[in-house]
Parts: C-alpha cells; sequence; structure tokens
C-alpha cells in the first residue's frame, strides 16, 4: 500500500531563492512544452513524445549557453526533465479521457492543458529520490544542498518527491509503500447523512458540526471581504496590488487549512468506531450547486473533498463503503416503518422533524435519513 508524507522545510534565505528559481524553471519548461505541442498541432503534425522534447529542450539549452544564458544550465536538469514529463502526463489524461468518452464510459474529462500561470499556479519542482540523503532533521536536496526540517524524515526508499510552496512555507512531499495491515473491523455499520445545518449525521450518534458557522471561520471570511475590496481599489501590477495579493492568499491558505483540518478529523472520529461498513450519499454536487440560494453554502461544505478523502481511508482500513443510489429518498423514508412520504407530505429544507404518520415516529430528520442509509449495509 502506498502512503505519503508531508513535512515543512526551513530553508535559508539563499536556498529560498533557489527554491523560486527551480520553481520558475519548472513552470517555463511546462509552458514551453505545451506551447511546441501548440504549434506542433496547429501545422498538423502529430502528438511529441516526452523524450523529443526532452532532446529539444538539451538544445535550448546549449542555445542559450552561446548567448551567455546560463540559468537553464545552472538548474537541476531533473527539473526539466520531470517538467516535461509533467506536460506529457496532461496531454495523455485528455487523450485517455476522449477515448474512454467515445467507448462510452461516463469519465470526467480531464481537459485540455493549461498554461501555469505566474501569479496563480502553484510553485513547485521535483527531486530525483535516488539522490536524496537525509541526515536527522535535514535532507539534501540536488544543487540546493542540506536543508532543515521540522521533523526527522525515516531513511528508505521514496517515490516522486516535490517540494512546494503553499503562500507561507516550504514543504516536501514523499510516496513510500509499507506492508498492508489487516485491520480488525467489527463495528456496527454507519450510514452518514451530510447536510448544511451539521456537516455530518451519522447513524451511531456522531454529529459533526459545520465549521462554516464556526466564528473563527466567519471572522476570517470578513477578513478576506476586506482584503478582495482594498485590493480591487489598487492600481493592476502596482507595490501595493501585490502586497495585498499576498495578503489575500494567506488568508484563503487559513480558510483551506481550517477545512482541511475538519474534513480530516470528521474522517478519523468515524473509523474509530472500526465499522464493517460506512454507507453514505451519492450526492450530485454538480447539480446542487445550480441551486444560487445555496451554491455558496454547498461549496464551502467541501463534501467532495470529505468523498474523496473518505472513500481512500476506507481502502487504506479495509472498511467496505457503500454510495446509495441518487434516487434513494433517504430523508422522505421512516426509518421504521419504511414509509414513504410523497406529494404535499414530503419534507422541505425547512422541516427539520420527520413525524410519520402511520407509526408515528418523530425524529431528527437528518439522524432518520441516517439509520436509512444504515439500513442499505444489509441489503
Amino acid at each position: 500500500m502506498y502512503k505519503s508524507m508531508k513535512i515543512q522545510l526551513q530553508p535559508t534565505a539563499e536556498q529560498i531563492e533557489k527554491f523560486e528559481e527551480f520553481a520558475n524553471i519548472a513552470r517555463f519548461v511546462y509552458n514551453k512544452s505545451l506551447d511546441w505541442q501548440n504549434l506542433n498541432r496547429a501545422q498538423g503534425g502529430k502528438h511529441i513524445s516526452k523524450y523529443e522534447m526532452r532532446n529539444k529542450f538539451v538544445w535550448l539549452k546549449d542555445m542559450l549557453a552561446l548567448f551567455g544564458e546560463t540559468w537553464l544550465k545552472d538548474c537541476n536538469a531533473d527539473v526539466i526533465v520531470q517538467a516535461v514529463f509533467d506536460c506529457d502526463t496532461a496531454f495523455q489524461n485528455f487523450f485517455d479521457s476522449i477515448k474512454k468518452s467515445k467507448k462510452g464510459l461516463k469519465v470526467k474529462s480531464a481537459g485540455y492543458p493549461k498554461f501555469k500561470s505566474r501569479h496563480t499556479s502553484k510553485q513547485s519542482f521535483f527531486n530525483d529520490p535516488r539522490k536524496l540523503k537525509f541526515n536527522g532533521k535535514s535532507v539534501m536536496l540536488t544543487k540546493i544542498g542540506y536543508v532543515r526540517t521540522t521533523e526527522p524524515i525515516p531513511k528508505r526508499e521514496y517515490a516522486n518527491p516535490r517540494i512546494t510552496f503553499d503562500g507561507k512555507y516550504w514543504y516536501i512531499s514523499l510516496g513510500y509503500e509499507t506492508e498492508t495491515v489487516t485491520p480488525l473491523n467489527d463495528g456496527e455499520p454507519v450510514g452518514i447523512d451530510l447536510g448544511l445545518k451539521d456537516f455530518a449525521v451519522c447513524s451511531n450518534g456522531l454529529i459533526v458540526e459545520n465549521i462554516n458557522k464556526n466564528k473563527k471561520v466567519r471572522n476570517t471570511e470578513k477578513k478576506l471581504k476586506r482584503h478582495n475590496r482594498e485590493r480591487s481599489r489598487r492600481i493592476k501590477k502596482s507595490r501595493n496590488r501585490i502586497k495585498t495579493n499576498k495578503k489575500t492568499r494567506l488568508i484563503h491558505r487559513r480558510l483551506h487549512n481550517i477545512r482541511e483540518n475538519h474534513i480530516n478529523q470528521a474522517i478519523a472520529k468515524v473509523v474509530k468506531a472500526k465499522p464493517r461498513t460506512i454507507v453514505v450519499e451519492n450526492l450530485n454536487i454538480e447539480g446542487l450547486l445550480q441551486n444560487g440560494k445555496l451554491s455558496r453554502s454547498i461549496s464551502q461544505q467541501l463534501w467532495g473533498r470529505f468523498l474523496a478523502k473518505l472513500e481512500k481511508k476506507c481502502e487504506a482500513e479495509q472498511i467496505k463503503l457503500i454510495k446509495a443510489d441518487r434516487t434513494y429518498a433517504s430523508t422522505q423514508i421512516c426509518s421504521r416503518c419504511q414509509n414513504r412520504l410523497t406529494g404535499d407530505e414530503k419534507l422541505t429544507l425547512k422541516d427539520r422533524v420527520y413525524k410519520c404518520k402511520i407509526c408515528g415516529l418523530e425524529l431528527d430528520r437528518d439522524f432518520n435519513a441516517s439509520l436509512n442509509l444504515k439500513r442499505l449495509a444489509a441489503v
């Protein structure tokens, strides 16, 4: 089983300059590869292989050196090669999605590769895993030297090391393979109903609050609005505009980290009970976002992110994950007698209590839905 770790780096001022230089070169090579592919396609040529493209950059490197431009030659060669390969991977994903759609398979289109912006794209670059060296709380990076880390990195074989910048700190991400351990999951099945009032309501009584109603998040969003207004008043490409952009990015980073941490904690609480099966709704999130009044609240909940992470966690913990059919109306069905509300009896968003006229059950609508989802584990 493959896992990954992300560890914060503590580079010096000189090393930060190198990081930024390598990240800019990686972006330049990716964009130049895409540009050459576009020109070749416009002239009726076939797709250029990644190996041919790599040779083009060897030629470009030598040509620039003749005119005294050594910035490409001074860079770690692995950064350039991997940027070329990343562009080729983007094209292969695009081609694969087209082939699958032609076969009638339902697949989310990867989209045609886009150019990476200097201002909005994530700064990152690659380092060959075979050239990594570890010494306590430091890691050796090619043409940069030993960089301090916040914690020691175990010595083992790693795959696809990436150095990334999140707007405030630099990190190194490492993938590695571990032995698969079979956990003992003997707990009761759990049904999870996702909502807006509460982020998630589970059939075992666990309620995960909506973090967007938290005072900390609301104050941070108000701060973001103020900075966005301030940013709109600044002259484009001015120093003050650049300063405000940096402040805005840091606030976006904070909100992202708060919500991401909330999702991780919610999944940990659900998995801690060691259920045999977890049943969730198969939500049409894109369709729900068409609701103009609720689209902002729905997008802030990050349900798609939660379901994707839960799926990976269930796979790692060997928990069976069931996605209920989209036509299954878990909210409109009584969890005791299975009576289904129809017509004018159907619950609307403002109705928070489920009342069954057949058996007299009165229950919170979200908890009732989670019990119905739990029942699907036995089907």
